[in-house]
């Protein structure tokens, strides 16, 4: 029996579970920006930087608002345990945002015109992932245990597309800044 409307609209549970929901689709569009970014116009993400900085800057001002609303989870009737795991999953993500954000201005300086890495289907893996936790928090205002599963599959199969990149890295002057990058990526399965 699915909760009543009011539940929804008046518990910190579900607020703070939508919140978050939202705030994993965010995160999944905040990346999938960066990788577009830097797959067509690299050399000049300097031009994106400051807008993306402040955005994964908003990102963390609504996570923790949705983390001070789950605060008041436990004078509810049921536990919320995993959306606590949820909010710190997207903390993690949230300062690779940042790291990948600062690399890239870098990378994107030392990358010429038209040299691109192979990253669509890793991008693929990270927002079928977060479109998960989305679905589960809108849904249920948990992660279910079938969800934690396919997390974690999702993440072997990221982390697997990332070494098969630094693999297909060709060996020139760019190699050790690319496979740079691409170590770094490896994060994001790892929070995952």
């Amino acid at each position: 029996l699915p909760p009543r409307r009011s539940i929804e609209t008046h518990t910190a549970k579900w607020a703070s579970a939508l919140a978050l929901a939202q705030l994993a689709e965010d995160t999944a569009g905040c990346l999938e920006y960066l990788m577009t970014i830097l797959q067509q116009e690299a050399w000049k993400f300097q031009f994106h930087a400051d807008s993306s900085n402040f955005y994964i800057k908003h990102l963390g001002l609504r996570r923790t608002r949705a983390e001070a609303i789950l605060a008041l989870t436990p004078w509810e009737p049921k536990e919320s345990k995993n959306l606590t795991k949820v909010a710190s999953f997207l903390r993690q993500l949230r300062q690779l945002l940042r790291i990948q954000s600062e690399q890239m201005r870098y990378f994107g300086q030392s990358m010429p015109k038209g040299k691109q890495l192979k990253l669509e289907d890793f991008l693929l893996a990270c927002n079928d992932g977060l479109s998960l936790v989305a679905r589960d928090c809108r849904s249920n205002a948990d992660l279910t245990e079938e969800t934690c599963e396919e997390l974690k599959r999702i993440a072997e199969k990221a982390d697997e597309i990332l070494i098969q990149t630094l693999r297909d890295i060709e060996d020139d002057q760019m190699a050790s800044i690319q496979m740079a990058f691409v170590d770094k990526l490896r994060s994001w399965p790892a929070a995952f």
